[in-house]
C-alpha cells in the first residue's frame, strides 16, 4: 500500500466518522430546524467517503520516501489545529460574541496553520525528479 493509498484511507474514515455523526444528529433531532442541513452534511461527507475509498482502492502504487512520509504524518496532524481554528473563528465572527478582532485573529491563525499542511501535503505528494543515470554509469 502505498503513501497515497494510506492518506485517502485515513480521510475516508474521518468523513465517514463525520458523515456518520451528522447523519446520527439529523435524525435523532427530527423537529429542529438545523435537520435538512445536518443531513445534507452527512450526504456530502458519505459521499466523498465511498469516492475516498474508491481512490484508495484504484490508485497506482508509487513509493514514497522517508521525508515525504514524514510530511504526510505531520500534515494530517496540522488539520486537527487548523480545521478547529477555522470553525471556532467562524463561529465566534458569526453565532455567540461577534466579536471581529477575535475572529478575524482565529481565522489567520486558522489560514496559516491550513496553508503549511498545504505545503506539506504537496511535499508529500509530489513526485521525485528523476536521479539521472547511476553514479557508477560510462559517459555518454
Amino acid at each position: 500500500m502505498t503513501g497515497g493509498q494510506i492518506a485517502a484511507l485515513i480521510f475516508a474514515i474521518i468523513f465517514l466518522l463525520l458523515g456518520g455523526w451528522f447523519l446520527v444528529l439529523g435524525i435523532s433531532n427530527l423537529n429542529d430546524s438545523d435537520t435538512p442541513a445536518l443531513l445534507s452534511y452527512a450526504a456530502v461527507l458519505l459521499t466523498l467517503a465511498g469516492g475516498l475509498f474508491w481512490r484508495a482502492r484504484r490508485a497506482r502504487p508509487r513509493r514514497m520516501s522517508g521525508g515525504q512520509i514524514a510530511a504526510l504524518i505531520f500534515a494530517l496532524l496540522l488539520l486537527l489545529p487548523g480545521g478547529c481554528f477555522l470553525v471556532f473563528g467562524i463561529d465566534v465572527a458569526t453565532a455567540r460574541y461577534r466579536d471581529a478582532a477575535a475572529s478575524l485573529l482565529l481565522l489567520l491563525i486558522a489560514a496559516a496553520i491550513l496553508g503549511l499542511a498545504g505545503l506539506l501535503f504537496r511535499r508529500a505528494f509530489r513526485r521525485r525528479p528523476g536521479g539521472g543515470p547511476p553514479p557508477d554509469a560510462p559517459p555518454p
